[in-house]
């Protein structure tokens, strides 16, 4: 059996049984929107995005050792995204590091960074 040591979502909605992103060791998940209600009209042309919301519930069910949360929308402030995340950590006792990378920032190290929820 082979270590899963990186796991990346791309730019795509959470699946059902998203079992595949067990037991990984960083999985990297885009969360354009953050959810919590609001109403997401899908596009014409075809693109799928994760809410936070969805994505927290789904890792609050897998094994994996950290995550990183990306692709967020630029409509959000950071002060906005970083709130989103600790309260959807908390409603979804999410017990991994989570880091972030906002929108529009350029990170060199986003796993040597702090993570939100520590």
């Amino acid at each position: 059996m082979r270590d899963k040591v990186l796991a990346y979502s791309g730019d795509t909605p959470v699946e059902e049984g998203s079992s595949k992103w067990n037991d990984t060791a960083i999985l990297i998940h885009e969360a354009t929107f953050l959810g919590n209600g609001e109403e997401i009209k899908p596009r014409t042309y075809g693109n799928k995005h994760s809410t936070l919301e969805e994505v927290m519930e789904m890792v609050s069910g897998l094994r994996s050792g950290q995550l990183v949360l990306g692709h967020f929308s630029s409509r959000y402030p950071a002060e906005e995204i970083d709130a989103a995340i600790l309260l959807f950590c908390e409603k979804y006792a999410i017990n991994v590091p989570v880091r972030r990378v906002l929108p529009g920032v350029t990170v060199t190290d986003v796993l040597g960074q702090p993570p939100l929820n520590r």
